[in-house]
């Protein structure tokens, strides 16, 4: 396997240097846009593939199973690569983009919109799904 195939959306990665562990959103010509969670917001940048690193562990699930991440309005989420706990206020794009609100220490409400593959569920909203039953 080439070094390039190893990355995909929802994967955590890591530089050499010291960094936060940040998850790729999505992959183009040798380079990969990568998001992570710093002073309170989510910040991104596009990195070389050959820079990264996957993070060694049980939080690089297969493709798939990232991209069946079916995400609803009112779940608890956070950053595949770590983040305080968020909650989906709105959906776009056939659930493919949220909105995702937190407070921070002082109380502040952030709104961020991203996308589904950067996120893990920690936590469903019963009530939405017991509503479309």
């Amino acid at each position: 396997m080439k070094h390039e195939d190893k990355f995909f959306e929802g994967a955590v990665v890591k530089l050499d240097i010291p960094c936060p562990k940040m998850t790729i959103g999505y992959v183009f010509s040798g380079s990969a846009g990568c998001y992570w969670f710093a002073n309170d917001e989510i910040m991104d940048r596009d990195f070389r593939l050959s820079a990264l690193h996957l993070v060694k562990g049980g939080v690089n699930k297969n493709k798939g199973e990232i991209m069946d991440n079916k995400i609803k309005l009112g779940d608890t989420v956070a950053l595949r690569s770590g983040s305080p706990s968020m909650i989906v206020t709105y959906l776009y794009d056939n659930g493919k983009k949220v909105d995702c609100s937190w407070f921070d220490a002082l109380s502040f409400i952030h709104t961020e919109q991203t996308q589904t593959q950067i996120l893990k569920v920690l936590t469903q909203d019963i009530a939405h799904d017991e509503a479309e039953k």
